[in-house]
């Protein structure tokens, strides 16, 4: 068993690491050097912008889900955060990323 989780581990990296380092602009990844000719200057600037706005409201509901759980309210037993916090936060990123997306192309679109 130990032996699949560690292939699985290292399967995901690997697959997570080619994704972001192919399907994202350089300035995202961080890739130095790749001269990117699949996004032009407004598309990897707009690629930034998603991702900022999306990281602070991830940050904002941690922290808003944090303070409820010390506050005492968040104490429910159905209560669907605290029995899979990582997946209730994948749902609220990418939410938030389709969210930001629309309102960001929506400032970078010319309209006539």
């Amino acid at each position: 068993m130990k032996v699949t989780s560690i292939i699985i581990v290292v399967l995901f990296s690997f697959i997570w690491s080619w994704l972001t380092r192919n399907l994202l602009p350089s300035n995202i990844s961080d890739v130095k050097g790749r001269k990117s000719k699949r996004y032009d200057e407004r598309e990897k600037i707009m690629f930034a912008e998603v991702f900022a706005k999306s990281f602070v409201g991830i940050i904002y509901f941690v922290l808003f889900a944090l303070l409820l759980r010390i506050i005492g309210i968040s104490e429910d037993s159905r209560n669907l955060f605290l029995k899979f916090p990582e997946a209730t936060i994948i749902v609220v990123a990418l939410l938030l990323l389709v969210v930001n997306y629309f309102l960001v192309k929506r400032k970078y679109t010319v309209r006539d």
